[in-house]
């Protein structure tokens, strides 16, 4: 009996490498202050949805849904963006702490944009 790939194990895989880069290069934004950051940490969950969907696509024998994109694609900048918050709290003074709801609700709809586009290119 085959077993089906999940779309959560991929979604909390990929979002924590997203995640945990993420991090870093905001560490690293801390140390050089002339270093411009924002266009990596754009594309970092990006590059993470898309790999994760071909994944996906790979382990369930060539198939996958516009669904199963999006769920995986919005899980990835969900998991993403949870990594991130303790940085945003402790990290930055707290000054970002009240964005912290407003930056989780955004990487939903954002994740959910980028899957249902990156499952709609490699559906066929």
């Amino acid at each position: 009996m085959k077993t089906t790939a999940k779309t959560g194990n991929r979604s909390y895989i990929e979002g924590s490498f997203s995640g945990i880069i993420s991090i870093l290069l905001l560490f690293a934004s801390r140390l050089n202050e002339n270093l411009n950051y924002n266009l990596a940490l754009s594309l970092i969950p990006v590059f993470f949805s898309v790999v994760s969907i071909i994944k996906f696509k790979k382990n369930n024998s060539g198939r996958i849904s516009v669904r199963e994109s999006s769920k995986i694609g919005t899980g990835v900048f969900l998991v993403s963006s949870i990594w991130c918050i303790p940085y945003l709290f402790f990290g930055s003074n707290n000054q970002y702490s009240e964005f912290i709801p407003m930056i989780l609700i955004s990487s939903i709809i954002v994740g959910l944009i980028v899957g249902f586009l990156i499952g709609l290119i490699l559906k066929k």
